[in-house]
């Protein structure tokens, strides 16, 4: 069983670990989970199947210690994430389930409530970045469910932070071509008017070039 923002249980399980865990820590839920929250928060049902086997927490690395310590002294186990570009640890809720915290610079946040639970979540315009970044590195259809969902939140809440957004893309890196795809797919949603007027093609064949490439990826339909 998985994480799903819409069962009791796993309000229940969120509360105590922010109450307990995470009091006076700075953090952001980011991820697949907190393209949850907000679904939830905007009442959209079509999501509510959509589950996590982790909720991804990043915590500011200043307070890592601080963290630790908590942990240490609450006997909580945890295990470390192996990995060169992180700096992660696990901390494990029950089969198949436990809070990634990464610990980093906090992104672009908003307090999202839900139930009476204040949550702190990457904005909508950084999780958009970082899940259109995640699918082009890995290609998995929860990646691209969750960028569908966070660019229909963002036309049902009509308006998008440009500003937020190009932080964003350089927090993710989207650089280069990859900037050129990501403002083509932006105009394609309709979240901005023309692409043009924020990145500079060559030609119109590459225009065509890239958007072949985000349709032969799913990210836009013929």
């Amino acid at each position: 069983m998985g994480f799903n923002i819409w069962k009791s249980e796993t309000r229940s399980s969120l509360r105590s670990f922010l109450d307990t865990i995470l009091k006076g820590i700075p953090y952001v839920i980011t991820g697949g989970f907190a393209v949850q929250i907000y679904a939830y928060s905007y009442n959209d049902k079509s999501f509510n199947r959509r589950e996590t086997k982790d909720i991804d927490i990043i915590v500011d690395k200043n307070s890592r210690e601080e963290l630790i310590n908590i942990l240490n002294n609450a006997r909580i186990f945890y295990g470390v994430e192996k990995s060169s570009v992180k700096d992660c640890i696990r901390i494990y809720d029950g089969p198949n389930r436990w809070y990634s915290i990464c610990f980093d610079e906090l992104p672009d946040w908003e307090i999202v409530e839900v139930r009476n639970i204040k949550v702190r979540v990457e904005s909508l315009e950084s999780l958009l970045a970082n899940k259109f970044a995640t699918y082009l590195s890995r290609s998995e259809q929860k990646d691209l469910d969750d960028l569908n969902e966070i660019v229909k939140l963002l036309k049902k809440r009509g308006k998008i932070n440009k500003e937020a957004l190009t932080k964003a893309m350089k927090r993710y890196k989207i650089v280069d071509h990859t900037e050129k795809m990501f403002w083509l797919y932006l105009e394609y949603h309709g979240l901005i008017s023309n692409a043009e007027e924020y990145v500079e093609f060559e030609d119109e064949e590459e225009k065509r070039e890239l958007l072949y490439h985000l349709k032969s990826r799913f990210l836009i339909s013929s």
